[in-house]
């Protein structure tokens, strides 16, 4: 009776040797996955750091062009501005110069007036 309760116990260890052995291999093959997975994930990291690295270069040389067209930007209003104030100056200098034309005028004038006069006496 304890030989036969011993085979049964044996068995039945023998079967469990067999499941556990069954779940060793099937750790080993999702191990084995798993592994290769990694090492897939590993390269898709090594390719997409070249493109983000050149992304952030894109974006770096982005904004020193916007620093770039801002300067050019206030360096044309200030060119604008100095243009306004050219003009505002040469129309000065016209009325200046109309003026004088016609102090001129108004001189030559006096100036025939007075020698038809002294001629006619």
């Amino acid at each position: 009776m304890v030989l036969g309760i011993g085979k049964t116990a044996l068995a039945k260890t023998v079967s469990v040797l067999g499941i556990t052995e069954m779940v060793l291999a099937k750790t080993k093959t999702a191990l084995g996955i798993a592994e290769m997975v990694l090492a897939k994930t590993k390269m898709v990291i090594r390719m997409t750091k070249t493109p983000i690295r050149i992304t952030v270069l894109a974006i770096r040389m982005t904004k020193t062009v916007i620093r770039i067209a801002k300067t050019v930007i206030g360096m044309t209003k200030t060119v604008i501005r100095m243009t306004e104030m050219v003009i505002l100056m040469t129309e000065t200098v016209i009325r200046i110069a109309e003026t004088v034309i016609g102090m001129t005028k108004t001189v030559l004038l006096r100036t025939s007036t007075a020698r038809y006069a002294r001629s006619a006496c």
